[in-house]
């Protein structure tokens, strides 16, 4: 017998295919995978580093944490010495620059995914089930070439995360969206002649029925994150997870980061910015040609959003720069981000409401069913944590909640309670149509 608990299930297909504190959309992991790297805690500055980091889970609140550590950024030069070439320092400068004057905690952990993605578990334990969005940055490819007939290249990692955001949320209790930088320079299978060489028409969809995962592309067009990249032997682009985890922790979970009016990446980033792959051969150490944003087309650009992922975007005639979408690789009902914090936020403050009452004296009605008081009473602690987040903006309406009284409680001691909330919307296309009149 399961010890007792307060068990939450989704229900997914709903919507079809056109006062309880929770503070987690405030907490953020970042997961480096070191997997890519030899001696990593043994030589330069990961073993200067390695009593403080390896196999730890650290706690930062500010930049100036992360730099009381030993990290550092990169200072440019042929022998760097900056952990992991300063791209941890890079993305955590991005996350606090963006988290300014809020509420926020980082945790951050280094550790070799080679085997598996245990450490976002490991991290999750850490941080007692808070973590609401974890973001992960891994020399690992994204992509596959099964042959060189094959129209596509297949994706990679996302159906393993996934089965790490199932195990968090069903497992733990303690649901997630995870957030993936990859190795999109270089690709999995092909010739040695063809790795570093990106064919953006074999570029595959990434909905693989993964709504806990995203995957991200696209990072700053600098000299400075040339020479980070081009000082990684696997050619792994820099990305851009921190400015990703800093945008989820500043904004209300029912919003995307994609919002152009919230989301401006203007003042934390250049304005010049690529997509992270295409050719990935190095001329004195600096990639050859990792496409820039602008040598896309519109076309190009709507495939890659039709496909699933999200990436550093411009928008012609409005300054700065944002992130396209806030899609997961689901094309179910959890179809994007934003969706998935909202139902994760449902579900951690519900289930945290009713842990009091487990194992708690139910009193009955005739055949062993809950009492007409007694479910009103769990009906209305459902509806008040509901009511909560609509006061906060971050659902549309509560919908039905709903308590199955045709259970008998003396045979199964077991509740069953179901909710359902109608989202907030999201403009992801605005169309107008205009014109000249003779009349006014």
């Amino acid at each position: 017998m399961a010890t007792g608990n307060v068990i939450m299930i989704d229900e997914d297909g709903n919507i079809g295919s056109a006062s309880v504190s929770e503070n987690s959309e405030q907490i953020s992991g970042l997961l480096f995978d070191i997997s890519g790297q030899t001696q990593f805690w043994e030589t330069g500055k990961g073993a200067e580093l390695a009593g403080k980091l390896k196999d730890t889970v650290v706690e930062l609140h500010s930049l100036q944490d992360a730099k009381d550590l030993g990290l550092e950024p990169f200072a440019g030069g042929e022998s760097a010495t900056e952990l992991l070439m300063g791209i941890p320092y890079y993305h955590i400068k991005h996350f606090f620059d963006l988290t300014n004057n809020y509420d926020k905690t980082l945790y951050l952990m280094f550790a070799d995914c080679s085997a598996d993605w245990e450490a976002i578990i490991t991290m999750q334990k850490a941080a007692n089930g808070q973590i609401g969005q974890f973001g992960v940055w891994t020399e690992k490819k994204l992509w596959k070439s099964v042959s060189d007939t094959a129209e596509t290249y297949k994706v990679l990692l996302v159906d393993e995360l996934q089965t790490i955001g199932n195990t968090l949320a069903n497992v733990y209790n303690a649901p997630a969206s995870i957030v993936l930088n990859a190795n999109t320079a270089q690709i999995d299978g092909a010739a040695t002649d063809q790795a570093d060489t990106v064919a953006l028409s074999k570029i595959p969809t990434c909905y693989v029925d993964a709504r806990y995962v995203t995957v991200a592309l696209g990072q700053e067009a600098t000299n400075e994150v040339h020479q980070m990249q081009g000082g990684l032997t696997s050619k792994t682009p820099v990305g851009n997870i921190g400015m990703a985890l800093g945008l989820l922790t500043r904004c209300n979970v029912a919003h995307s980061i994609g919002y152009v009016n919230a989301c401006n990446l203007r003042n934390i980033i250049s304005t010049e910015i690529e997509m992270g792959f295409g050719n990935a051969a190095l001329n004195s150490g600096i990639l050859t040609n990792p496409t820039p944003y602008d040598a896309l087309s519109m076309p190009q650009l709507d495939a890659l959003d039709d496909k699933g992922y999200i990436f550093l975007h411009k928008y012609a005639g409005y300054a700065g720069v944002f992130f396209s979408k806030d899609y997961s690789c689901s094309d179910g009902d959890y179809n994007c981000i934003s969706r998935n914090r909202v139902i994760n936020k449902s579900r951690r403050m519900v289930r945290r409401s009713l842990l009091p009452y487990v194992n708690a004296p139910i009193y009955l009605s005739s055949g062993g069913t809950l009492s007409t008081g007694d479910r009103t009473n769990f009906i209305n602690i459902i509806t008040d944590v509901l009511n909560a987040m609509k006061t906060a903006g971050e659902i549309s309406a509560v919908g039905a909640v709903e308590f199955d009284n045709t259970t008998n409680l003396l045979q199964t001691k077991t509740l069953l309670f179901s909710y359902k909330v109608l989202p907030v919307g999201c403009a992801e296309m605005i169309k107008v149509t205009e014109g000249f009149t003779v009349t006014v």
